[in-house]
């Protein structure tokens, strides 16, 4: 079964193509990689999946077209994590969190006992319960990217959108929550879509990669089938070496040229 279907799908800014007929599918509780060059058409591609962008062609998620659905209802079924979310330095992490309960609060209304219940659960998750009452601010990068990630789950939505989830932090974080998020999409059975700079980290979590370039979807499939020396040179104009790591997964290296200087 798909969770989310797409045909024919463009966008543009300002009469500028930034998607161009782009068809797929990510099958319920995979985790697809979207991976491609700077400019490549991956963010819009997640901020039209998630209805935040004007587009034509036809999306669905759970075979309804997010046409047809409103802000609240597409809230409870895809939770969207940008690449630099807005998180209030002076709000609470808990207070936080709880904000991920909005598409279930009525217009006016108050949060219930179950978001509550349902956000302490989310932060017991996360390890993040013992800082539910910590400033975001005084959180270290790590911290912080979890605390966003509790928002995201509190929405309790089955498809989650991550935009560049390690941006900025270290090697060590950066596996943390990668793993953490394979952790959750198992044991929560979700299907996770993320925009990848890291080709690495997108060939060792992803089951699925959607190569983007200039729009349109230039390679899909398993990771060992996308990430070949050829297709990386063409699309991404560099020259690396694919290795198969023992576990498994795929190793993208840098190679340089260094020109060898002749002695006289």
């Amino acid at each position: 079964m798909s969770a989310v279907e797409m045909a024919g799908v463009s966008v543009s800014y300002d009469g500028t193509p930034v998607l161009k007929g782009v068809t797929s599918s990510f099958e319920a509780g995979s985790w697809v990689g979207l991976i491609g060059p700077n400019g490549a058409g991956k963010t819009t591609l997640l901020r039209a999946v998630a209805g935040l962008v004007p587009f034509e062609g036809d999306i669905r998620l759970q075979d309804t077209s997010v046409s047809s659905l409103s802000r609240r209802r597409i809230s409870r079924i895809v939770a969207y994590l940008p690449q630099r979310p807005v998180v209030p330095d002076s709000m609470s992490v808990g207070d936080y969190a709880l904000l991920g309960r909005t598409p279930y609060i009525p217009y006016l209304g108050t949060e219930r006992r179950r978001d509550l219940e349902i956000v302490a659960s989310v932060l017991d998750q996360l390890d993040l319960a013992t800082l539910a009452g910590r400033r975001l601010d005084s959180l270290s990068g790590g911290e912080r990217q979890r605390a966003v990630l509790a928002r995201a789950l509190a929405q309790q939505a089955p498809v989650l959108l991550l935009d560049e989830p390690t941006t900025g932090l270290d090697v060590g974080h950066q596996q943390q929550v990668l793993e953490l998020v394979d952790t959750l999409r198992d044991d929560l059975d979700l299907t996770v879509v993320s925009a990848m700079h890291d080709l690495t980290l997108a060939g060792q979590f992803a089951d699925q990669l959607v190569l983007l370039d200039g729009g349109r979807v230039a390679a899909a499939g398993p990771p060992a089938t996308v990430l070949t020396e050829e297709v990386i040179s063409r699309h991404y104009h560099a020259s690396v070496r694919v290795l198969e790591d023992p576990g498994g997964g795929i190793v993208v290296i840098p190679v340089r040229h260094v020109e060898k200087q002749v002695a006289t």
